[in-house]
């Protein structure tokens, strides 16, 4: 049932994602804060949905019929999601392999779809990387023009890092593209190139946006990796065993917490000024420099990080801004190898084909609720389905 090259060959004979995962159709509603009410008289009943609402997938590497499914279970639930995003490394390996899946699937939404660009969405074959502009209009271009997001979103022409405001919900996303140093590494450590640089320029975009960010509206951060490690993992059922997250998943040529630095600042509303350096044996000649006075601005609220990379489960907050919650996405994809560091075995069959978030944030009592569709069952004979979790704490 797998090509040449390890993808999901296309079958009739995998299980309808609607009915393995409708146990979960309760909870979903919950997540998304689905209430009856009379509106004027008890023959006239209507919904009234009151959390923003998104299904996250990461890290398909290649499973595209897992694509395809997230898509028809996003489209089914439509009255609850709101956005459905997938936070990198569609690719097995190389970009190219996704050019003609990749839009096609897009185009499947009924939702806005958006996308965070991961490591191996950055490089060809033979560690070749390919440029931020070439990553933009491979990831990005069929997601404009299906009128899910704009050029505007963006934080320029070419780029890959945006910004996208829910007005309903008073919410906005901030997207960060994470490899900018590809080009320069693919030549100076050609076994590096898929690690984190994010440059001036994004970091004072990103120090920008969420400075004029409205006062009311609270913020969620988007990244492929984690913004920083170690993390202090949470004890709850959402975390899976520590020792499966290691220095090694953290991918990084630049010193300093480059992400947290900056949110910190907004929540505090203080002054910000900071240098990162390149950290030794990358060749990496440059800086990175980011300045924001957030005290003429006060303090901003801040819901969590949401992240993949890591192909497991993790709900974290970092070990020095421990207000700073991150959401850590598992795999997608449906191959042992690509879930060797889960704690859940998947299948090619039943509802274990599957694993994605469906995440409802509701502002109004500062918490973070988690479903998770598809693969349940843990090593532990534990059932990871549900989940609350408080946020700003």
């Amino acid at each position: 049932k797998y090509d040449k090259d390890g993808i999901w060959a296309k079958t009739n004979d995998r299980n309808d994602v609607l009915v393995t995962n409708s146990d979960m159709d309760g909870a979903v509603k919950a997540a998304a804060k689905i209430n009856w009410f009379d509106a004027g008289g008890r023959e006239h009943h209507t919904t009234k949905k009151y959390n923003f609402t998104l299904a996250v997938i990461s890290d398909m590497h290649g499973a595209y019929n897992n694509f395809d499914r997230f898509a028809q279970y996003v489209n089914s639930h439509a009255n609850e999601i709101d956005v459905a995003l997938s936070l990198g490394d569609t690719v097995l390996s190389e970009p190219k392999e996704g050019l003609f899946t990749f839009p096609t699937t897009v185009k499947k939404f009924s939702v806005p779809f958006m996308y965070v660009v991961g490591n191996h969405d950055t490089a060809d074959t033979g560690l070749s990387a390919i440029t931020e502009g070439q990553c933009r209009s491979r990831y990005y271009d069929d997601i404009i023009s299906s009128g899910f997001m704009s050029a505007s979103d963006f934080g320029g022409a070419g780029k890959c890092y945006w910004y996208k405001d829910f007005a309903t919900y008073k919410i906005r996303i901030v997207a960060l593209f994470e490899y900018g140093n590809s080009e320069e590494l693919s030549t100076n450590a050609p076994s590096s190139y898929c690690r984190r640089w994010i440059d001036s320029t994004q970091l004072q975009w990103f120090a920008d946006v969420l400075y004029n960010t409205p006062s009311d509206y609270s913020v969620i951060v988007l990244t492929h990796q984690m913004p920083w490690y170690p993390m202090t993992l949470d004890a709850g059922l959402f975390t899976q065993n520590p020792s499966t997250l290691t220095s090694g998943t953290f991918l990084n040529t630049q010193d300093g917490r480059v992400v947290g630095d900056v949110i910190n600042a907004f929540i505090h509303g203080t002054s910000l000024s900071e240098t990162y350096n390149p950290i030794d044996g990358y060749g990496l000649s440059k800086t990175a420099t980011v300045a924001k006075d957030f005290s003429t601005r006060g303090a901003g609220k801040f819901i969590c990080n949401i992240c993949g990379h890591v192909h497991g489960s993790y709900v974290a907050h970092d070990t020095e801004y421990t207000d700073q919650l991150t959401i850590a996405i598992p795999s997608g994809a449906s191959s042992a190898y690509q879930q060797q560091y889960s704690d859940i075995p998947v299948t090619d069959t039943g509802r274990n084909i599957d694993r994605f978030y469906v995440i409802g944030i509701d502002t109004a009592n500062k918490n973070v609720n988690i479903v998770e569709i598809g693969a349940q069952d843990t090593l532990k004979m534990e059932k990871r389905n549900q989940i609350c979790v408080s946020y700003g704490e």
